[in-house]
């Protein structure tokens, strides 16, 4: 090849490369969804500060809407109004596969998902004063035993916020130093995500170059984009919907992780037990304290929602390790500490009988949806992740918006 042809060739394929990196570009600035996905996972912007709940998430979040909440669209009317945390995010399911989603589907009604994952009863609370102005019918509020309460407490005595609620007893506070001195929450959850972080993390690129093509790179972006795409569907880490005992096998080696394997179809990897024990357990004056939060602040939801002439309901999710426990105590093979699985499993019931307690003296309607959950183990259908995802996989979501349905009447 003459010197002149070779020229050319570079000088096309650079050409080729500029004008591909400027339709890449082009793209990203008219789409919010692409434009978040070119960008590296070190710098993508997920939530955003907000003054009244501390952080809400990012409008350009991938399938979130124009108010940072989970939707196709932001409604200005909703039937049903779907209130909670992570887990009616839909965390661990494509986002037409939210429970919230599929109950508007069950049901033919407008349904609008205010949601956002580590909020807690006071944020709930909270979201009805923008829901409300929705119009619903009826408002869902979907209660987590497995961390409502400690967030509440957070809330309250660790970030300052709904301060009306913070009414404890001075007894009380002295017992909440204590225990923040015996076992501070920050500590022990900065443990637990040191100890998944090389399963989860992902790390930028150590060299010079690499690290500019990543950061203004689009096609270098769109290639990455591609690769994670790709082993993301190879692994199926995140969904979950089918066996794949090479993600279980993948936290064998992560300290403290629980590990049932009974049954290679409904294999699961869970939290450590005695991280998680930590917020349930009412023995804790700190969850003592959120779970009192937690009950007042729905009860002052139930008054603005009757204020509104809607329909209050409570839909309780269990912890994945609860769903799980009767077939855990059945399997031989279980990898773990069993004893502080089985008392996690206590505790979460002992709070669940007191929230229980609390709406029936109260006249709130509730629905706890652990039975949902359960029967699709019973059918030998995987409802949770293989990996140690606390959230329902798509199937156990749409288990989820059929218990609401049916049990609080609202098809």
């Amino acid at each position: 090849m003459s010197a002149r042809k070779s020229l050319f060739c570079i000088l096309a394929l650079a050409f080729s490369v500029l004008l591909l990196e400027g339709i890449l570009s082009g793209l990203a600035l008219v789409s919010s969804d692409f434009r978040f996905h070119l960008t590296p996972s070190w710098k993508r912007n997920v939530l955003r500060p907000d003054p009244v709940f501390g952080f809400r998430m990012e409008s350009t979040y991938p399938g979130n809407d124009a108010r940072g909440f989970r939707n196709p669209k932001a409604l200005s009317h909703c039937d049903i109004l779907a209130v909670g945390d992570s887990m009616t995010y839909g965390f661990a399911a494509p986002a037409d596969k939210c429970w919230p989603r599929v109950l508007g589907s069950l049901t033919s009604s407008e349904v609008y998902n205010m949601s956002c994952g580590d909020y807690s009863p006071c944020e709930y609370n909270m979201l009805l004063d923008e829901g409300l102005k929705l119009s619903p019918k009826h408002v869902v509020i979907c209660l987590y035993l497995g961390n409502d309460m400690a967030n509440s407490y957070r809330t309250v005595y660790m970030h300052g916020r709904a301060k009306e609620f913070d009414t404890c007893h001075e007894t009380t506070r002295l017992a909440i130093q204590q225990a923040e001195q015996d076992r501070p929450f920050g500590a022990a959850d900065r443990q637990q995500e040191d100890r998944m972080r090389a399963k989860t993390s992902s790390e930028k690129p150590k060299s010079f170059a690499r690290t500019l093509l990543a950061n203004h790179s689009s096609l270098y972006a769109t290639v990455r984009f591609a690769k994670e795409t790709l082993s993301s569907q190879q692994s199926d880490v995140s969904l979950g919907e089918s066996a794949d005992m090479d993600t279980v096998e993948r936290f064998r080696s992560v300290p403290k992780i629980f590990i049932y394997s009974g049954n290679s179809e409904l294999a699961t990897a869970f939290v450590d037990p005695s991280y998680y024990v930590m917020a349930v357990d009412l023995d804790d004056p700190r969850i003592q304290e959120g779970y009192r939060i937690s009950m007042a602040a729905l009860d002052a939801a139930r008054t603005k929602v009757e204020s509104a002439n809607a329909k209050l309901s409570i839909a309780v999710m269990p912890t994945k390790h609860w769903v799980y426990a009767e077939h855990v105590r059945k399997a031989s093979d279980n990898q773990g500490d069993r004893d502080a699985y089985d008392h996690l499993v206590e505790k979460e019931e002992a709070l669940w009988e007191q929230v229980r307690m609390h709406f029936d003296a109260n006249g709130i309607e509730y629905l706890h949806l652990g039975e949902a959950l359960r029967e699709l183990l019973q059918q030998g259908t995987r409802p949770y992740p293989p990996s140690t995802n606390t959230h329902p996989n798509a199937t156990g979501y749409s288990a989820v918006a059929e218990a609401i349905a049916d049990g609080l009447d609202i098809r």
